[in-house]
Order: C-alpha cells, then structure tokens, then sequence
C-alpha cells in the first residue's frame, strides 16, 4: 500500500477550487481506508496493533485538518466502515 497524503490534500484542494468553493458547498469524503492485504488472517494482537493503519489516518487527517485551517470548507468526512 502506498501512502501518499499529499496527494490527498491536493485532490482536496482542486475539489475546493473547481467546484465547492464557486458553489458555497462544503466537501464530503465519503470513503477513506487502508486495506491490508489477508487481515482477516490476524489474530487479537496484530488487529489491535495496527501501526500502520494509525500511521495513514494519522498523516491523512492531519492534510484534512490543515485544509480547513486554510479555509477550505469540509462538511463530513468517513472511513471505512468495521463491517463489511
């Protein structure tokens, strides 16, 4: 898996500029996640030490939140869901 929040931040950034901001609309992400590879195979320790998983939203929610600090309007935001 190839974590690239900066790319995150500039598909925000075009979305902002191309269409929410002209039309006074927030942004919605409605899917964000990180799939590991054979997960369902992990046992209690290796689902609860997710390091890697903790690493993307951290460095993906950190792009989210200094979107909004540079007035980007971002109404919702989601991750994947615990079930399927």
């Amino acid at each position: 898996m190839v974590i690239v929040p900066w790319g995150f931040r500039q598909v925000l950034d075009h979305i902002h500029k191309e269409y929410a901001q002209p039309n006074d609309i927030g942004i919605i992400v409605t899917e964000n996640g990180f799939p590991i590879e054979n997960e369902e195979t992990f046992d209690l320790e290796g689902i609860i030490n997710d390091k890697e998983r903790q690493e993307y939203f951290n460095l993906y929610l950190t792009e989210l939140c200094q979107a909004t600090k540079g007035g980007m309007r971002i109404d919702g935001y989601m991750g994947w869901s615990l079930l399927e």
